[in-house]
């Protein structure tokens, strides 16, 4: 692997960048102005937009970042040129931006937008301090000082190492997610609250794990690229191929495609396809001449129509029109799966977009693009997936996740929890049933964070069901308004145009109480559509509310339904036969096991204290699920005695958890059995011992 003496020729610049900007500590004001008036609005419009009373100065790392967003090489090299004039250097522009980490584009900004002016102006502050440290060499004790500030400022975290890497990558490592998750794969695992003496020991072991040739790099710079490698993000030299400048006679296109006649998830890149220029009845496709103008070579955006309504891939065309067995057609290749699959909703919000023959909703099939058109659709597919958030703020990090690894994991053993992992990826639903307090909801989260590898909380939605609660929520509805009524979408209606809008990563959706619902009318239509063989377009369906047959809907495969359910109600009405068949059940079962007693021993119980409860628990337990009319569904859970934060007397920690929650539930379970109550309160006060 080539090494940044002769590669990588971002370095210097960047490095020489951060000295020029701090000559504008005092005059940011100065410094914004000038970079607003210097740079194409285009760059800049998040500056402004990142809150409704933007900042009237800037911190240097939003300066650098402008550069970082994840864009076309030919837009870095358009910015790194600006700079270079503005602010005098004399390092040459950069001809590559291998091994940057790159920022979200519509959140890039390295001040929070929700937080007061005031809060907002002392971290932009803070973050010059940390540039100041870094660039004259302070020493870590200083340096560490401020890092320890900035990286608790709202939305930073992580990110105060991706900026102290632009400025010195052969001194500091970037510990954005593709890093953290390379380094995990090395055996080096990244903390949450991570300090800046942990950031220290991190980049030693990375350092000796090099030096060892346990790693195949030797440099941070090295690490990072081949970070960014693998995870397939990495700047886009190959996007300039794709639309290549307008003078060489290329032509662009747009082919709205309908997922019932051609599925584009279903194919690879690579993969050819053609499309007919006649329509069933044999009519020619409106704006026919679009089909006749086309020729090999020419360029293609493939959007797919209701219900995905989002643009899908790049495509080529490979031959114009010509005669086929299918008639007249075209025959293209698809070039590149987007990274972002930009919904309509986005599309018409770019203002070159909605100049476009499709932008402005003129009927048809294949529509010409002019080449600023296509670029403006190329940059918003070209972002990271995890952009379908509305908010502002920066985009933040994931800790990575593996059971093994969780300090805070469930009780339950590790086989068991993989079993549960395992069944969910098979059947896509999953209900985790059981008595109350054995860990349902938080067990749930866990195996979510198992499968995405991340603890990523953006991509899990939770809801809990009630009597009162209906499809209108969950699905879809009418609502009113100030100027009357009008259709609204539901919680999981929203959550699965998000899951579609990034195809490759994985949602879970989460349903506390499941059973506590009317199943039928909650669920509605999506009893069929839940099911793991229907989850593709082709099997869309209009819901109750669609406003014509062409609004439809489905459930993308890469959304998990979990539910939760207790047990122990019996009021509550049996699950819906047609729902049980569209999900597995798993039963869990309180765990007084050895996990549970180490857990309690780490907060400073004794452990012949914790073998009486313990033995107390299992002993009223196993009483609870012998009696008929009590039985498994009754016992007492775990989760009533994890509260354990701020123990103080231990004999009285566990009788306040006796009297005010676990003998008030036996209570009312033994309420026509006032023997067997008493019983299990002896148990459980030791006075049967």
């Amino acid at each position: 692997m080539a090494t940044y003496k002769d590669k990588y020729t971002w370095v210097p610049f960047f490095h020489e960048l951060a000295e020029k900007l701090l000559t504008y500590k005092d005059r940011q004001e100065q410094l914004r102005e000038l970079v607003l008036k210097s740079l194409d609005p285009s760059f800049t419009n998040h500056i402004n937009s990142s809150s409704k009373f933007p900042p009237k100065d800037i911190d240097p790392f939003t300066v650098m970042g402008i550069i970082n967003r994840l864009t076309l090489i030919s837009k870095k090299t358009e910015i790194c040129t600006v700079f270079k004039r503005i602010f005098n250097m004399s390092s040459d522009t950069p001809i590559d931006y291998e091994g940057v980490p790159q920022l979200n584009p519509q959140k890039s900004v390295y001040y929070w937008s929700d937080i007061t002016s005031e809060e907002r102006e002392a971290n932009i502050q803070n973050l010059w301090k940390l540039l100041d440290a870094v660039i004259n060499n302070k020493g870590d004790k200083e340096i560490g000082e401020i890092y320890d500030i900035v990286k608790e400022q709202k939305g930073i975290r992580f990110r105060a190492t991706i900026a102290l890497y632009w400025i010195k990558p052969k001194t500091y490592l970037s510990l954005d997610s593709n890093n953290r998750q390379l380094l995990n794969h090395y055996g080096i695992y990244v903390k949450n609250n991570m300090n800046y003496a942990d950031y220290l020991n991190i980049m030693d072991e990375l350092n000796t794990k090099m030096y060892n040739r346990e790693v195949p790099c030797d440099n941070f710079i090295d690490f990072t690229a081949l970070a960014y490698e693998d995870s397939g993000i990495v700047a886009e030299p190959d996007a300039d191929v794709v639309a290549k400048a307008p003078h060489d006679g290329t032509q662009y296109f747009w082919l709205n495609d309908s997922p019932t006649l051609w599925d584009v998830d279903e194919y690879n890149v690579g993969d050819k396809q053609t499309y007919t220029a006649y329509g069933d009845k044999g009519k020619k496709r409106r704006i026919f001449k679009y089909f006749e103008k086309a020729k090999a070579g020419d360029k293609l955006i493939c959007y797919e129509t209701t219900p995905v309504k989002r643009v899908k891939a790049l495509c080529e065309i490979t031959k114009g029109l010509h005669k086929s067995k299918e008639g007249e057609v075209l025959e293209f290749v698809i070039t590149d799966k987007v990274k972002y699959q930009v919904p309509w909703s986005e599309l018409i919000q770019n203002e070159v977009f909605r100049n476009s023959e499709p932008g402005k909703g003129v009927q048809g099939s294949l529509f010409g693009l002019s080449y600023e058109e296509y670029q403006a659709i190329v940059e918003m597919a070209s972002k990271e997936e995890r952009t379908s958030s509305s908010s502002d703020s920066p985009q933040p990090d994931y800790d990575t996740y593996d059971f093994d690894k969780d300090r805070d994991k469930p009780f339950i053993d590790k086989d068991e929890f993989l079993h549960i992992v395992e069944l969910l990826k098979r059947f896509k639903n999953i209900i985790l049933q059981g008595a109350p307090g054995v860990g349902k909801t938080f067990l749930a989260r866990k195996v979510a964070y198992q499968m995405m590898g991340e603890q990523n909380d953006a991509n899990i939605a939770m809801v809990q069901f009630h009597q009162s609660y209906s499809y209108e929520d969950f699905i879809q509805g009418i609502r009113p308004t100030k100027d009357g009524f009008e259709v609204k979408n539901g919680i999981f209606y929203e959550f699965c145009q998000k899951a579609m809008a990034a195809p490759k990563e994985q949602f879970f959706f989460i349903i506390d109480e499941i059973n506590r619902g009317n199943i039928s009318k909650i669920f509605g239509e999506l009893m069929m559509l839940i099911e793991p063989d229907k989850r593709k377009s082709k099997y869309a369906i209009s819901l109750t509310y669609s406003e014509s047959s062409d609004e439809t809907f489905y459930v993308p495969e890469n959304v998990y339904i979990i539910g939760c359910m207790n047990t122990a109600d019996r009021s509550l009405a049996q699950l819906d036969y047609a729902l049980r068949r569209r999900f597995s059940f798993y039963t869990l079962e309180p765990e007084f096991k050895q996990t549970f007693k180490d857990f309690l021993s780490e907060h400073g119980l004794h452990k012949e204290f914790i073998n009486t409860i313990c033995l107390r628990l299992n002993k009223v337990n196993d009483l609870i699920a012998s009696e008929e009319l009590l039985g498994p569904g009754k016992m007492i859970g775990h989760s009533y005695f994890t509260d354990v934060a701020h123990i103080a007397e231990a004999d009285k920690w566990w009788q306040d958890t006796l009297d005010y929650q676990v003998l008030p539930y036996l209570r009312d379970v033994c309420f026509d059995d006032e023997g067997l109550y008493h019983q299990l309160e002896r148990i459980l006060t030791g006075k049967e011992e």
